[in-house]
């Protein structure tokens, strides 16, 4: 089942930083089921809108790869039980896990139509039989945890890396919680890796080192996605209230973000251009998903639904989830690309506006920006602009120079801009 909707674009204020919220534009929405299913849930898309997921029907739970129109589901393992798809990566690797009927969990790598299952040496030298591959990154690098069943670090969870390309693991745990278990839920293209430990805190890993981190007043902190810059979104409760917020955590900064009027707000995913996504719960307890774009935030409802979320946003603003219908069966779906904030269509820096200059490497590029680390310079519209003398358009990893102002937005604009 495929048809065209259109979101309900709404102002739902309450944004990042406090700046004031902008209309937001209709966006397309596409809904789609896996062959005949009783339920679809997508997980993940990656940057060609190709998406994964799991799906229900009267054989089991099988994956599924989306591309295009076409929806394929396949089973990891036989004989056939349970095979969940969790991520997908640029080059249409999906990992996730098959259960075998016996009581373990496996993990695999689909690719090129072939599930490969693998597993991990427990801290006996034993395979583990109960693990969860959560995220793939673009170089075919897995994350996600596993348990150890045997003494003497029985019931403890443990972080993983597995190299999907040399066959090979890696195990980690972030030391220091009142109770020793990791659970890594992302990774990124570098090889960073984010997650909460036992004592509920966040924490980012590469090559050994960990930093932790807790959104403020938090009694837990719950990481969900980490883009290319390290940019880190989740989720965390009130110690004192235990009221849900989203957080994005950058720079070692924890910046909440609710959206008005919700009692409840989950973010799930951010994007190299530092869009974020997830759903919200309105006080009728209906549960919308939404896009947040900079301060413009677009309210994504299915048609005659009262639960839409948003799982997963790529890079040029398609986001994909799920939505339950009147007899609380689920379909998946796909939206069109939201578009990045508009850029500052002059150079002459507006009022209480603060001059801005610095240099270092393009991080991802935007329509009409740059992202360096985790700051945005917008470029298209200045006049003053300039590309070092020619028409060379910016890549990721140019050097740049930029002088300019921070805009209300928190964006700069750049004044003049180099690349080499």
């Amino acid at each position: 089942m495929t048809k065209n909707m259109i979101l309900n674009a709404a102002l739902v204020g309450g944004l990042l930083m406090g700046a004031a919220a902008t209309q937001a534009q209709p966006v397309t929405i596409t809904t789609f089921d896996c062959p005949a299913s009783s339920n679809t849930y997508a997980s993940s898309i990656n940057a060609a809108g190709q998406v994964t997921g799991w799906c229900n029907d009267a054989t089991g739970t099988h994956a599924f790869v989306k591309n295009g129109a076409v929806v394929t589901t396949f089973d990891a393992g036989t004989p056939t039980y349970v095979t969940n798809g969790n991520s997908i990566n640029a080059t249409g690797q999906v990992t996730g896990y098959y259960l075998d009927g016996l009581g373990g969990n496996k993990g695999f790598v689909y690719s090129n139509g072939v599930a490969t299952l693998f597993t991990i040496l427990n801290i006996n030298n034993l395979p583990t039989t109960l693990m969860t591959p959560r995220s793939i990154n673009a170089i075919g690098q897995v994350t996600g945890e596993y348990q150890d069943i045997l003494s003497p670090t029985q019931g403890v969870y443990r972080g993983f890396i597995y190299d999907s390309t040399a066959k090979t693991s890696t195990t980690f745990d972030i030391v220091g919680a009142p109770i020793n278990s990791t659970f890594p839920v992302a990774i990124n293209d570098l090889g960073q890796v984010t997650g909460t430990d036992g004592g509920g805190e966040g924490f980012v890993y590469m090559g050994g080192v960990a930093t932790r981190f807790a959104a403020p007043n938090s009694s837990q902190t719950v990481p969900r996605s980490i883009n290319n810059s390290g940019q880190v979104a989740g989720t965390y409760y009130d110690s004192t209230t235990n009221a849900q917020h989203g957080f994005v955590y950058s720079g070692g900064t924890v910046t909440t973000v609710d959206i008005s009027g919700a009692t409840t707000t989950d973010v799930w995913s951010i994007n190299d251009i530092g869009q974020i996504a997830g759903y919200y719960i309105d006080t009728l307890g209906v549960i919308h998903g939404f896009v947040k774009t900079g301060t413009t935030v677009n309210t994504v409802d299915a048609a005659l639904s009262n639960q839409t979320a948003v799982r997963s946003i790529n890079a040029s603003g398609e986001a994909t989830g799920y939505y339950a219908d009147a007899l609380g069966l689920l379909h998946g779906f796909v939206t069109g690309a939201t578009p990045p904030p508009p850029p500052t269509l002059s150079c002459k820096a507006p009022k209480g506006a603060k001059p801005a200059a610095g240099k270092g490497r393009v991080t991802a590029v935007g329509v009409s920006f740059i992202m360096v680390g985790t700051l945005r310079v917008d470029y298209a519209g200045c006049t003053e602009m300039n590309y070092g003398g020619d028409a060379k358009a910016p890549h990721v990893n140019d050097r740049v120079e930029w002088e300019g102002y921070v805009e209300t937005n928190g964006n700069v604009m750049g004044k003049t801009l180099s690349f080499n």
